[in-house]
């Protein structure tokens, strides 16, 4: 395995686990809630690795890769919104959004180191 992906991986599992203690901590959301919002950010991420490629085809690989950056950073300024009743939805979409614009810019920019 590649340094820099073991590094990246570690950092990926440092956020979600900050996101899951401020969640709990801050925000004073159940466990059983918090879990319903990590699996579906996860969700998000995959379903971003498996639509990387077909929306580089449409679009461009070097659009879907724009597209996939503004996806990634302004979302998590959703989920410090989080609190009980309807606010649970912020967080649940900014972390999708971002999982989802990882994944896909991780899968294009995998694709360029290979060809």
């Amino acid at each position: 395995m590649k340094p820099a992906t073991t590094v990246a991986r570690q950092l990926s599992r440092h956020r979600r686990c900050e996101c899951q203690s401020f969640l709990v901590r801050e925000a004073r959301l159940a466990p059983a809630p918090v879990g319903v919002l990590v699996a579906a950010m996860s969700l998000a991420g995959i379903v971003g690795a498996l639509s990387a490629t077909r929306l580089g085809r449409r679009i461009g690989t070097a659009r879907a890769m724009l597209l996939a950056a503004a996806f990634t950073g302004p979302p998590a300024l959703l989920i410090p919104l989080a609190g009980p009743g309807g606010r649970l939805a912020l967080p649940a979409i900014g972390g999708m959004l971002v999982s989802l614009g990882v994944a896909v810019g991780n899968v294009l920019k995998g694709s360029f180191r290979q060809t």
